[in-house]
């Protein structure tokens, strides 16, 4: 199903379950949206089976504007931005992105996010079995100019937040990265991940698990030029950080600290790449 138009206003519950085939998807798919001037927007989709709602296209909060962007679904993904979507936060404006899915992952960015000029983008994400919140390979989190980004995944069964794209902050940028899982990971950062923080921007990644790994780091953490990143992972039955296979990279004025349940395991400021936890 999809909703299209210059102007849209959805409300409502719909189903895109199949019993007996593939479920479908609710696309919400406007010309691009500009929101400005303390003017305050929602889009919000609901299914049983499917995705709840789909971004294809371009939103742009600025000028104290509000965007709310919600999605739930029983077994698909709560909200979704397409590789063609794109989420632009900047001018003091906030744009607020929540998903909730049973089966599935909460929220699912697979385009980009970009916040700038003292704006503020959400990322909420719930899921009982998936994911909380994940960014794919093609996903992008762009963050500068005095802009924050908040990302917090939350899952009983699954892992909190998985991160498989790139983050960027920079120009004293901040991006806050939260999982949390029961059962499952609090944070993964996959081998294909790349975290770059310069510009005396800053990153913090924190994971909490009850039987899982707080935070799972296989990924490159770059951090230049007065950058800062943080990871601190915490677990009850588990360990605290696991990045054996985690390659960091810094120059003279960049510093990275790691936390494992609440000891300090790497701290680099001005020292050579340090992979698994042993400099070169």
């Amino acid at each position: 199903m999809e909703t299209s138009g210059h102007s849209l206003d959805v409300q409502g519950q719909v189903s895109a379950a199949a019993p007996e085939g593939k479920a479908g998807e609710w696309l919400i798919d406007p010309t691009d949206v500009t929101i400005s001037t303390g003017a305050d927007a929602g889009y919000s989709g609901n299914v049983s089976g499917g995705t709840g709602t789909d971004i294809n296209g371009s939103i742009n909060t600025t000028d104290n504007g509000t965007i709310n962007i919600s999605g739930n679904s029983t077994d698909g993904t709560g909200v979704i931005v397409d590789p063609n979507g794109s989420i632009n936060t900047t001018d003091n404006g906030t744009t607020n992105i929540s998903g909730n899915s049973t089966n599935g992952s909460g929220a699912d960015i697979n385009g980009s996010i970009n916040t700038s000029g003292n704006g503020s983008t959400n990322i909420d994400g719930n899921s009982t079995d998936g994911t909380g919140v994940i960014v794919d390979p093609n996903g992008s989190i762009n963050t500068t100019d005095n802009g924050t980004t908040n990302i917090s995944g939350n899952s009983t069964n699954g892992d909190g937040t998985d991160i498989n794209g790139s983050i960027n902050t920079s120009g004293n940028g901040s991006t806050n990265i939260d999982g949390n899982s029961t059962t499952g990971n609090g944070t993964v950062i996959e081998p294909n991940a790349t975290i770059n923080t310069t510009d005396n921007g800053t990153t913090n990644i924190s994971g909490n698990s009850t039987d899982g790994t707080g935070v799972i780091n296989d990924g490159t953490i770059n951090t230049t030029d007065n950058g800062t990143t943080n990871i601190s992972g915490n677990s009850t039955n588990g360990a605290g950080v696991n990045d054996a296979n985690a390659t960091y990279n810094t120059d003279e004025n960049g510093t990275v600290n790691v936390i494992d349940n609440g000891v300090i395991i790497h701290t680099t400021g001005g020292n050579p790449a340090v992979n698994g936890g042993n400099p070169r």
